[in-house]
């Protein structure tokens, strides 16, 4: 009977110890404004002020919203929206409100990015692929047809801020489940590992990342350099190459185990998360 009621107070206790502990946070995909970070948790999207506070709730439908951007004037978000079955490229108003479908093909449409001025936006799709590849997709914020980029295949990438130059990476990530999914294997070292291309849209004049066997993903274009993810010196980590000398440098090493998942700025600030925690980061300084 002792040995019961002891065993029933420990259980109790320990019970109590686990309530008490703080909530697990799964965030991801976070985006920067001049204001705001917008993320992704629990199938949704949120933003929280920079400087911290409570965080708002954009969407509460039946769908699954992912990968949020910030139109460069920080008004808009364009997402990825799973609704009905399909998926397209939605945008939505940063106070909230109705989000509005920008692209209506059958097959899976999913939002990369904004161009420089704000009004256009950068999808993928394999609507016009021949196997299993998708291409870059441009279309105006304000409706129309969509106009292929003149890439062969692509899969994710940014313009850079003149808008004549775009770093992508051509395939997906090895072994994804599906074309809306954005997450390289840290220790993945075959064939298939992520590079990245910088070509430019007017002449078609490609330079590449210089690669190791790790994956490279996620580029984007801060203060005339691209950053991007990288797992070729351990756990993913974030990395910077000069298009004017051709280096590569490591502009903060991952202490690891968990890899980062993804790479956004706001043209001054990177935001990448890790672990289901959102970081920003300022190269030349230590993450917060």
């Amino acid at each position: 009977m002792r040995k019961s009621l002891l065993l029933a107070i420990a259980l109790a206790s320990t019970a109590t110890a686990a309530f008490a502990q703080p909530a697990p946070r799964i965030l991801q995909q976070p985006s920067l404004s001049r204001d705001l970070i917008a993320f992704v948790n629990a199938g949704d999207l949120w933003t929280v002020p920079r400087a911290g506070g409570a965080a708002t709730r954009l969407t509460n439908g039946v769908g699954i919203e992912s990968a949020p951007l910030f139109s460069p004037d920080g008004r808009t978000i364009a997402f990825t929206g799973d609704y009905d079955g399909n998926v397209d490229v939605y945008t939505v108003s940063v106070t909230g409100g109705v989000p509005r479908r920008l692209t209506w093909h059958p097959g899976a449409d999913a939002a990369v990015a904004w161009s420089p001025d704000g009004q256009r936006l950068l999808f993928r799709s394999a609507r016009d692929a021949a196997s299993r590849y998708t291409k870059l997709y441009s279309l105006a914020v304000a409706g129309g047809q969509p106009q292929a980029l003149p890439l062969p295949m692509a899969f994710a990438g940014q313009l850079s801020a003149d808008g004549r130059t775009i770093a992508y990476n051509p395939l997906p990530p090895a072994f994804s489940a599906d074309f809306t999914n954005y997450v390289a294997w840290g220790n993945y070292r075959g064939g298939r590992a992520g590079t990245i291309a910088l070509t430019t849209l007017d002449g078609l004049e490609t330079t590449r990342v210089p690669h190791t066997d790790a994956a490279d993903f996620a580029p984007v274009w801060l203060g005339g350099k691209l950053y991007f993810l990288s797992g070729r010196n351990g756990p993913i980590s974030v990395f910077a190459y000069d298009p004017a000398t051709k280096a590569v440098s490591e502009v903060w090493r991952n202490p690891g185990p968990s890899d980062v998942r993804s790479l956004a700025t706001d043209g001054s600030t990177l935001i990448f998360d890790r672990l289901g925690e959102l970081f920003t980061l300022v190269p030349g300084s230590a993450p917060q």
